[in-house]
């Protein structure tokens, strides 16, 4: 019955704020490498390992699933489906904004996520069917953001999306190579297979603000979802390979594309793993080329020979089976940047805090540097520290409290420092 109700109250919302990134959480590496520390102790455990390698880079084969046509497809239905159902809603309110801006604003979307593991096949792979559709609300007013009431150049909700509802994920992936390469397609998220942190990459859960939940730098398909095709590989057990083609205009539909013709982004990632007494650590380097902009996926045209460059870098490193540290950097030619030209974050994220499973910490500040910072009305480089602490009250039920602080904003009509305070509740069904 409350899900009924939260359905049709979103579907109730025909438009809602703009926001350049959005919906981009993928919260089953973390939890797959989790479940690993307590399955399997062991440092030396060959397999072990691998199962901490594929979590540090997505490499997601369900693990803990058989598949739906191994036996009677009503045993395989109940043993090869997983899905991921939640409700999570912010309010957020800001010390201080631009003249006539709304200072408080909350947000909200219904999750609906079911990923079918089709096929294992030992020492081959699997196949897994993936679909993910989100329904989404703003208020007080549809158009309003706090991104845009404090003038900050990244977004500070990335609960927060620019579709009323949309298909958020569908396609197909295939495993080869007893699962050292995969291949997704479909409307996927670039961000999965290329610069993934998997300490910050949920919004529901972890940070809100999109300097860490991504970056603010890369072309505008980078965390959108858009059709495309995706790779994720480990060649062997020290090193892996990733990457993406997409299509750039496809970011601007809420279902599946078919503003196929404004331009396209392709981008690989190369990356080291190491083991340091038992605990994985990724240092990886990524680049990215684009025809596109903001403009161009908007009138949907490729540019006239409009070409682009953007470029990261990710390290991670657990100190402990629950405590990350991470950092990353990402740069993008001003052509096709996002909201910024360089960006350089690190954090660190603690998960079952206090030996309470569920509650979690995260803390990080980040560097942005406005891509128009040169031109007259010139923004200022910008600061943002954010911190929250999630409670885990009952099973499934979590509330957040989340503050971000903008030290400069990069609008210099906003005073210094501007803080945001968010109150962040999700029900897991």
């Amino acid at each position: 019955m409350r899900v009924s109700l939260l359905i049709s109250a979103f579907l109730g919302s025909a438009m809602i704020a703009s926001s350049t990134h959005a919906d981009t959480g993928d919260p089953f590496p973390l939890q797959q490498l989790h479940e690993t520390f307590r399955l399997h102790p062991d440092a030396s455990d060959e397999t072990r390992w691998r199962k901490l390698s594929r979590a540090c880079i997505g490499f997601d084969v369900m693990p803990g699933y058989e598949s739906i046509f191994n036996g009677t497809l009503e045993d395989g239905l109940t043993r090869g489906l997983r899905t991921d159902l939640y409700a999570a809603f912010v309010w957020q309110a800001a010390s201080d904004t631009l003249p006539g801006a709304q200072s408080t604003i909350g947000a909200g979307r219904v999750n609906l996520r079911a990923d079918a593991l089709l096929f294992r096949n030992e020492g081959e792979g699997m196949g897994r069917f993936t679909a993910q559709m989100h329904l989404n609300g703003v208020w007080p007013n549809l158009s309003d953001s706090l991104t845009a009431s404090t003038g900050s150049i990244s977004d500070l909700d990335e609960l927060q999306s620019r579709h009323a509802s949309s298909l958020t994920r569908i396609g197909y992936t295939q495993s080869f190579l007893d699962d050292h390469l995969m291949l997704s397609a479909g409307k996927i998220n670039p961000n999965d297979y290329v610069l993934a942190n998997i300490f910050a990459n949920d919004e529901a859960r972890q940070f809100l603000a999109q300097p860490f939940d991504g970056n603010s730098t890369w072309p505008v398909s980078f965390q959108d979802h858009t059709m495309g095709v995706g790779l994720l590989s480990l060649p062997t057990d020290w090193c892996f390979f990733n990457g993406f083609v997409v299509d750039a205009a496809g970011t601007q539909s809420a279902w599946l594309g078919d503003e196929f013709g404004g331009g396209y982004a392709v981008s690989g990632e190369f990356g080291l793993l190491a083991e340091f007494e038992g605990l994985p650590a990724r240092l990886s380097f990524a680049w990215c080329g684009t025809d596109a902009n903001a403009e161009t996926v908007a009138d949907n045209d490729s540019g006239g020979g409009l070409w682009g460059n953007a470029y990261g870098s990710i390290a991670q490193v657990l100190l402990q089976p629950k405590f990350a540290l991470w950092a990353q950097w990402s740069a993008c030619d001003e052509s096709v940047a996002s909201n910024a030209t360089n960006e350089f974050a690190i954090g660190t994220t603690i998960d079952d805090c206090f030996g309470r499973e569920g509650d979690g910490f995260g803390a990080a500040i980040g560097w942005s540097k406005p891509k128009d910072s040169n031109a007259g009305d010139a923004l200022d480089d910008q600061i943002l520290l954010e911190c929250y602490y999630r409670l885990e009250v009952a099973k499934g039920v979590q509330i957040s409290l989340d503050g971000e602080v903008l030290m400069p904003c990069a609008n210099p009509g906003v005073d210094d420092p501007t803080v945001v305070g968010s109150v962040r509740a999700m029900w897991e069904f």
